[in-house]
């Protein structure tokens, strides 16, 4: 009998795509090492809200890779409770991206007050300054 591997029976086409998924799992494994050490460093200074994003990404990718594996191993995920967290991280994101929202239109808000004060004594420097120069004009 001739020992054969199971990977001998695998057609040619299969094992070029093992090959690759494994690649990229590695990939996978070398980028959340990357960001693991980078959120642990303490040496950089990063906004709150930057630190929201990362987090929430994070959690999101965790969770979907989770559905994919358990995807691949065939279990039901619709009654899953990888969905309900999913919704979960979802709905996380949206109230992430709605602050980003405020914050970008709050910088931009108008003070109508601070406006119209400005624009007033500008104006009734300017006019007084007229009046004052016409009076000199004029005795001249």
């Amino acid at each position: 009998m001739v020992d054969s591997s199971i990977f001998d029976e695998i057609p040619e086409e299969i094992s070029a795509q093992l090959v690759s998924f494994s690649e990229a799992t590695d990939d996978v494994e070398q980028l959340v090492n990357k960001i693991s050490n980078f959120s642990n460093d303490s040496n950089t200074e990063v906004s709150d809200l930057d630190a929201i994003k990362t987090d929430l990404s994070l959690c999101y990718a965790f969770n979907a890779l989770f559905f994919m594996y358990l995807r691949c191993n065939g279990v039901e995920t619709q009654s899953h409770p990888i969905m309900q967290e999913l919704d979960r991280v979802m709905n996380a994101l949206k109230r992430c991206r709605s602050l980003v929202e405020k914050e970008g239109s709050a910088r931009l808000k108008l003070d109508k007050e601070a406006t119209t004060r400005f624009v007033k004594h500008a104006l009734w420097k300017s006019a007084h300054t007229k009046t004052k120069k016409r009076r000199m004009d004029s005795s001249t």
